[in-house]
């Protein structure tokens, strides 16, 4: 893994769920769009390892992926919590395909981002296209990180 020194934000060669399992991060920001049902991506591994959280909270009507639309919950296993933020990115052209998070997305999510200290967070370059990077990590609080991920 490394820091590039020009940036507030670290790189991992490790994908998302062994980054959240075996690395650095605690917590994971997953995009989900309005028309996407099943959750894709990693937001579909995400439900998968939470054993339908995600689903769960789709048809109880807590969470439908409307642009920037967020939602956090930990979720606890092998005696570690895995803090876990939803973003709704509204409407995809296919299920499943990401393109570029809506500007009103980022900045729910920064917002969301500044209330959770403490936390080293991951993203996957898939999830956000587009390089906000450096906009993401200076989002997080003191004592918290950003790690971009394939």
């Amino acid at each position: 893994m490394k820091s590039p020194k020009d940036t507030h934000w670290n790189e991992s060669d490790l994908p998302l769920d062994r980054l959240l399992t075996e690395g650095e991060a605690s917590g994971c920001v997953v995009t989900l769009s309005s028309t996407e049902r099943p959750p894709l991506g990693w937001a579909g591994m995400i439900d998968w390892r939470t054993r339908g959280a995600i689903s769960q909270s789709i048809r109880a009507g807590i969470f439908s992926g409307e642009t920037g639309e967020c939602s956090y919950f930990p979720w606890s296993f092998h005696g570690r919590t895995l803090h876990i933020l939803l973003l709704g990115i509204g409407k995809t052209s296919l299920p499943g395909v990401r393109g570029v998070v809506p500007s009103t997305a980022l900045s729910a999510l920064e917002k969301n981002l500044k209330k959770l200290s403490g936390i080293q967070w991951a993203v996957s370059r898939s999830e956000f296209p587009q390089k906000t990077w450096d906009s993401l990590a200076g989002s997080i609080p003191e004592g918290g990180a950003l790690w971009i991920t394939a």
